[in-house]
């Protein structure tokens, strides 16, 4: 065990030093580094998760009421978000591999940002996802604005499953403040999917990526109001055509001599009845947007009764495919979510 603890805090150490030129060096008793801005001021703490004893959980607790970010690295990482005591609180809590808790306590109504990180194995690539999640901007409504909407938790979620590709997923909680006699959510999803093959680690590519919101699952208590409908078809511009010229992909600019359908497709699979929010994204195995990033937004609306805290159940599956046509590997990764509660 004590060799399997001085591994993983020099291997944070190299990260730390390598990645991050303010970070402060480790505290041995505690596996910690802290960050420090250029006049030495703190400005966030990260952990090593398997060291954190219940002295350290007083420390983490005093950090995060004085409004600073802290991030815990390895085995047991999930543990931040019990001891956080913020307003939203999460199920799908396996496998991951960080995970960061920030309460925003200068803004109106606190907002919190949360991160989670969930990989097959433990790697300093969560301390870089840790550090751009460190400086990612939140703005909560401001003006008029913040009359009618209360900013309440940013979840940025980065679900690496290399070498397949990695599926980064950022929900924006808001409240909306009317007097209807409802618990009113507006909730902006975008999700980045970068497939193994656009990051050089692998000839995988996306197939499919699926995501769901469903107010009706089983300790779920929302009903749908209200969602942007998918786009019919994806964008097509003279610098797209260019790209696929000078590329040489015939097939996607005159598709029918192939006799197949080139393009990202969307289908719109939600129902009111279920209260169930469900889009499918689909390419064909040969196109060239199987082999790039694939970003997609939505935007969802949820109600549940007043005096009641909302909950609500998401999910997203993200399908692969590797090789040609008579020789493809498939791979489907398992639906990754769970239910997500606001505390009101």
């Amino acid at each position: 065990m004590r060799l399997k603890a001085a591994a993983a805090y020099l291997l944070i150490y190299l990260a730390l030093a390598a990645a991050y030129p303010h970070a402060q060096g480790l505290t041995p008793s505690a596996g910690d580094a802290v960050l420090v801005d250029s006049i030495g001021s703190v400005t966030a703490r990260i952990y090593n998760a398997t060291t954190v004893t219940e002295d350290i959980l007083t420390e983490v607790d005093a950090t995060l009421r004085d409004g600073l970010p802290v991030v815990f690295i390895g085995e047991g990482a999930e543990r931040l978000l019990e001891v956080a005591g913020a307003p939203i609180t999460l199920e799908d809590l396996d496998d991951v591999a960080a995970a960061g808790v920030w309460l925003h306590l200068g803004q109106l109504g606190a907002p919190v940002s949360v991160l989670l990180v969930r990989d097959s194995f433990y790697s300093p690539e969560c301390l870089e996802v840790a550090y751009r999640w460190l400086e990612e901007p939140v703005e909560a409504p401001s003006g008029s604005l913040s009359e009618l909407y209360r900013l309440v938790a940013v979840l940025t979620e980065v679900d690496r499953h290399l070498p397949l590709g990695v599926l980064e997923t950022r929900t924006e909680v808001l409240r909306v403040l009317d007097a209807s006699g409802f618990n009113t959510y507006d909730l902006t999803v975008n999700q980045r999917l970068t497939p193994g093959s656009d990051a050089g680690v692998s000839g995988w590519r996306w197939s499919s990526l699926e995501y769901a919101v469903d107010g009706s699952a089983p300790g779920a208590n929302m009903t749908l109001s209200s969602y942007d409908e998918p786009p019919r078809e994806p964008p097509v511009g003279i610098f797209t055509l260019l790209w696929r010229l000078v590329t040489l992909r015939w097939g996607d600019i005159i598709p029918w001599l192939w006799g197949q359908e080139q393009g990202v497709v969307w289908t719109d699979m939600s129902d009111f009845s279920r209260q169930l929010y469900q889009v499918r994204i689909e390419a064909p195995d040969g196109s060239a947007e199987a082999g790039e990033p694939l970003e997609a937004r939505y935007h969802i609306v949820l109600k549940a009764a007043a005096g009641a805290d909302p909950v609500y159940l998401r999910w997203t599956q993200v399908r692969y495919v590797k090789g040609g046509a008579l020789s493809a590997e498939r791979y489907t990764v398992p639906a990754m979510g769970g239910l997500l509660r606001v505390h009101t």
